[in-house]
């Protein structure tokens, strides 16, 4: 059980496993802004991972994926 998790209810019903952490994106600051949180399983601790600039600010779809072994973020927009 962690205490005082800062974040909200996940996107994906489930996370992506990469190097023993369980990974997913996730609401904060009351759905200001949508952050990656990575959870450590064997140190029973957890991190918010910074996401890249995309560059753009109208944005459909966001998704994590493994590609070769190393966790990717898709994101696509209508531009």
């Amino acid at each position: 059980m962690i205490q005082d998790f800062p974040y909200g209810v996940p996107f994906e019903s489930s996370g992506k496993f990469v190097s023993g952490t369980v990974n997913w994106l996730a609401w904060k600051d009351w759905f200001k802004s949508c952050v990656i949180v990575s959870l450590d399983l064997e140190k029973e601790s957890y991190q918010e991972i910074m996401q890249p600039d995309y560059g753009v600010e109208i944005e459909i779809v966001r998704t994590l994926v493994v590609l070769r072994d190393c966790l990717s973020i898709l994101h696509l927009t209508d531009t």
